[in-house]
């Protein structure tokens, strides 16, 4: 058995879900540029990305997330390693939760797939009171972001 049919059957058993390989990633950018993957998933949720990263990590596995495939410039050599495209229904692609927010900071966490600028957009125009002094503006001086697989 090579290294790529361990790998595969790994990330297979694992997750259950179908492993490709030599997959152009150029149709999953918006740049349409990028070579072939080694290997190639696509996670329907977070449970299943969760569940796909671990894998990659156990196996030392470099991993290429994709959601929309904007700010991803791939190589026409392609990507030694695992490409996962993040396959997010559109409607949960504005699903966020504002999880804490005190006038300074907004915490919020947001679905895989998550179109963040237009959920920033909406949360704004909420209102008053929606826009702790503009901290959720998108693009400011200061961006921190946490991310989190469940």
């Amino acid at each position: 058995m090579t290294r790529s049919d361990v790998i595969r059957f790994a990330l297979h058993g694992e997750t259950g879900l179908p492993v490709d390989t030599g997959v152009p990633i150029a149709p999953y950018t918006t740049l349409k540029i990028g070579g072939p993957a080694d290997f190639f998933m696509k996670a329907p949720n977070g449970e299943s990305l969760g569940r796909i990263l671990t894998t990659a990590e156990n196996l030392a596995l470099p991993v290429l997330v994709l959601g929309g495939g904007s700010n991803v410039v791939v190589s026409d050599r392609g990507f030694r390693g695992l490409a996962i495209k993040v396959e997010t229904p559109t409607n949960l692609r504005n699903r966020g939760t504002v999880i804490y927010e005190d006038g300074q900071e907004v915490l919020i966490e947001v679905e895989p797939g998550c179109q963040f600028a237009r959920w920033v957009s909406e949360y704004r125009a909420a209102g008053p009171g929606s826009q702790p002094n503009g901290a959720a503006a998108l693009y400011s001086e200061t961006h921190r972001a946490n991310s989190r697989v469940n």
